[in-house]
């Protein structure tokens, strides 16, 4: 049979009943709203944070392209890159030149080659072969033309060979071999 449970017995466990209840509901239902709620707001001042910055990199913009087109200017006036529309164009120059200088320094151009064209930081490079026949002053004649050229035009590798002569009080002829390279704006620059 069923025994009777006392009164203050029966008050003690629906109150433990409803407190369990209660913790329940708080743990199942209320705390997630409280923690989903907190998550937006840490969100929040996170995209706020990011947004702020977003906008300082945009306010700096104006700065940035007013000083990169200060130092395009500044590039153009050096006369540091050359102008052609093609790698080709750019290897005809150069060697147009070249051949002026060794012709002018009692050299002969023997050969010419386009060796490469190639991206280097944010330009194209266009590389180019010379074989080049003459005396000692040819070689110093070439490479100061070389080094003091606008469009500017830098030595990749040089090599200088002797040849010999059967006259004791004749010079003796040199071949160079040298790469040159000059740079041209990327395509869509």
């Amino acid at each position: 049979m069923m025994q009777a449970v006392s009164v203050p017995l029966r008050r003690g466990l629906a109150l433990a009943l409803l407190l369990t209840v209660l913790v329940l509901g708080w743990t199942l239902a209320i705390q997630p709203l409280i923690d989903l709620s907190r998550d937006r707001r840490d969100d929040i001042a996170a995209l706020t944070d990011q947004l702020a910055h977003l906008k300082s990199i945009i306010a700096r913009r104006p700065e940035v392209e007013r000083r990169a087109a200060s130092d395009q200017a500044a590039l153009d006036a050096e006369g540091g890159l050359w102008s052609g529309a093609s790698a080709a164009e750019v290897a005809a120059g150069m060697q147009d030149r070249l051949r002026t200088v060794v012709a002018a320094s009692n050299g002969r151009l023997r050969s010419t080659a386009v060796v490469s064209e190639a991206m280097d930081h944010g330009f194209r490079r266009v590389t180019v072969h010379f074989g080049i026949e003459g005396v000692l002053d040819t070689v110093q004649t070439t490479l100061a033309a070389i080094q003091s050229a606008r469009p500017a035009m830098f030595v990749d590798s040089v090599a200088i060979h002797a040849t010999t002569s059967g006259d004791a009080h004749t010079p003796p002829g040199l071949t160079m071999d040298v790469d040159v390279s000059g740079y041209m704006t990327a395509p869509g620059a």
